[in-house]
């Protein structure tokens, strides 16, 4: 039962992307149609992520949240490495059972963050990284942190929480209990997300680069 669920989350996800793409053809604005088609390709990856790993994971009520995000992040790669000017996405990932629906959450999340990270991080053309990171906190929370090292932004800049990808990763947050805030890197900025997961072994840490 729980696998058809999935089955259908990915299958929706697609939809929606879909649904954008389609969108997005219609409009005479350039930057408008840029920014859904960015949209329709960041669900587009998460989609296509969560229908290959959902059959293959620890079973039909929980996956391996480092190997989610680590195909994810491989799904981006295309879409962020031009803007990063060659620099790199970086992960360094503990592996974490969570439900699907929090990896999909976590999904959007990261996606949503990695993709306004190479957006506007970068855009004064110097060189730099995006780090993806997860990390156990205490025996009932995990947190997962995205930084850059890149023109940075003000934390309290209230324009900046408003903005769409914003709503997109406050909401997918609310969707799972998790608490969203951002950080100083000095430079740069880092997304912090502390969400709740169950008790579990860690083990070694999964690492990709690029």
């Amino acid at each position: 039962m729980n696998a058809e669920c999935n089955h259908r989350i990915a299958n929706s996800l697609q939809m929606v992307a879909s649904l954008i793409s389609m969108e997005s053809m219609q409009l005479h604005d350039d930057r408008a149609r840029r920014s859904l088609e960015m949209a329709g390709l960041r669900i587009q990856a998460i989609a296509g992520v969560h229908r290959r790993l959902y059959s293959t994971s620890l079973g039909e009520d929980s996956l391996d949240l480092a190997d989610y995000l680590i195909s994810l992040i491989g799904n981006l790669r295309p879409l962020c490495l031009p803007s990063l000017n060659s620099g790199r996405l970086l992960a360094d990932l503990i592996p974490m059972t969570v439900p699907p629906e929090t990896a999909t959450s976590l999904g959007l999340i990261t996606a949503e963050a990695v993709v306004n990270a190479c957006k506007y991080a970068y855009s004064d053309g110097r060189c730099g990284d995006v780090i993806i990171e997860i990390r156990r906190n205490g025996l009932d929370r995990g947190t997962i942190s995205i930084a850059d090292t890149g023109c940075g932004r003000s934390v309290d800049d209230g324009a900046a929480r408003s903005g769409f990808g914003s709503r997109v990763i406050d909401l997918a947050a609310d969707r799972i209990g998790a608490t969203v805030r951002y950080e100083d890197n000095r430079p740069g900025t880092r997304l912090i997300v502390d969400f709740p997961v169950e008790s579990s072994t860690q083990y070694p840490v999964l690492s990709g680069s690029e």
